[in-house]
């Protein structure tokens, strides 16, 4: 059986070899019935620090039989040096790969019956399959559910920036940095997608999408210094009303009208609030 691979591939010698081995792997193993690549391979404009973006489509019922394999598997493409489940990022059924050639490979093994919720409608390239409902079921639309996410953010972030401004209080300034590291990258980048209607990638591609914000969101970046912390907080809050306000509006999601009033006043006060006993 022939596959098909990327245009412009042929300029990327190392990617083209492991992307040829990757397809090689999955044609011998009689549970994988087609296989995909994603990433800017398809959608984007591919360097020789692009990785490869794989899904590998196995027979429904095949998973428990293929998986536990997943590092064998790997390890046909080519020298491995490296090699774990995307569990950190929410994608227990992703294998990261490294190659001693630094190639970095991303295997995301699926049944077909969950390709396209797997998938969560990136645009893809079938490199071949064995039958045609493949492509079908990875041309699945994403849908996101703006309601469930603005509903968990709004529950979250003014506990967050609370706890962030004790830190600070405190002292504990790699807590503080931390902190709102993690409320840029899962409150404002998830805001910006929402806004464009995209799906939410962290700060993948954020570039496209800060748009007016730009400025305001390099000043969320925090340094140990007190002041600066709290003025970081402060701007962060800011930006998530300004994002956040017209989608809750839009959507029907009622604010959390006390905590924003309670939050907001300690962070007017900064380095001045003080806890009564």
């Amino acid at each position: 059986m022939d596959f098909r691979l990327p245009s412009g591939i042929d300029h990327l010698p190392r990617h083209k070899e492991r992307l040829v081995a990757a397809c090689r792997m999955g044609l011998t193993e009689h549970d994988v019935v087609g296989m995909a690549i994603a990433g800017s391979f398809v959608g984007g404009a591919p360097d020789s620090y692009s990785d490869l973006d794989l899904r590998v489509v196995l027979a429904n019922g095949s998973f428990g039989r293929v998986f536990p394999r997943r590092e064998e598997l790997a390890r046909a493409c080519g020298p491995l040096i490296a090699a774990f489940t995307g569990d950190h990022v929410g994608e227990p059924h992703l294998l990261i790969t490294l190659y001693e050639d630094l190639m970095h490979v991303d295997f995301l093994f699926t049944e077909l019956a969950e390709a396209g919720d797997k998938n969560e409608g990136r645009q893809v390239l079938v490199l071949w399959q064995r039958r045609n409902d493949v492509t079908e079921a990875l041309s699945k639309s994403y849908v996101a559910d703006p309601v469930a996410e603005l509903t968990y953010m709004e529950a979250r972030i003014w506990t967050w920036a609370w706890y962030i401004q004790c830190k600070t209080l405190r002292g504990e300034l790699w807590e503080a940095v931390s902190a709102l590291n993690l409320v840029r990258d899962v409150v404002l980048f998830r805001l910006l997608a929402l806004s464009h209607e995209q799906r939410y990638r962290g700060a993948r591609f954020a570039e496209q999408l800060v748009g007016e914000h730009a400025a305001s969101i390099e000043r969320t970046y925090g340094t140990f210094d007190k002041e600066f912390l709290i003025d970081a907080m402060r701007t962060t809050v800011r930006v998530y009303r300004e994002l956040a306000d017209p989608l809750l509006s839009r959507y029907g999601v009622e604010p959390a009208s006390k905590a924003r009033a309670t939050v907001s006043l300690a962070l007017e006060e900064g380095l001045s609030l003080s806890i009564q006993p």
